[in-house]
């Protein structure tokens, strides 16, 4: 029965992670590639292509201060931007432990302590990290 549950977790977890990178991919501002951009797409005489090279790409970073401001002052519901981080980061964070929880699950009893453990550490870790973000 939990393995049922943690794989249904997994995989709402991988889905939610691409929801939010292909949203990005969709709303992103195109933008003209530098000539150094377009030279690195591909080899010389490997392929040419006449017109504009563009591309999109995560147009910016965000960081764990910004995110809990957003969070905290509930400015994420009015900012597509912060919707698309939490997305791809709720999303990548629990598919992540949940597969972590599910190897250690299928290998018990070590794998499940050591799972176990790297959740508790890393939920640890990203707390103290938004805790004392500004």
């Amino acid at each position: 029965m939990i393995e049922k549950v943690l794989i249904g977790l997994v995989a709402l977890g991988f889905a939610t992670f691409l929801t939010g990178y292909f949203w990005n991919g969709v709303t992103a501002h195109k933008r003209r590639l530098s000539d150094q951009e377009a030279a690195g797409v591909g080899r010389e005489g490997a392929w040419r292509f006449k017109g504009r090279a563009v591309g999109f790409s995560w147009s910016d970073e965000i960081g764990f201060g910004e995110l809990k401001r957003g969070v905290l002052d509930g400015s994420w519901r009015r900012s597509v931007r912060l919707q698309q981080f939490l997305l791809v980061t709720v999303g990548g964070i629990l598919g992540i432990l949940a597969l972590t929880l599910l190897i250690g699950w299928l290998t018990r009893p070590g794998g499940l302590v050591v799972g176990v453990g790297l959740v508790v550490y890393v939920v640890i870790q990203l707390s103290r990290g938004f805790v004392r973000a500004s």
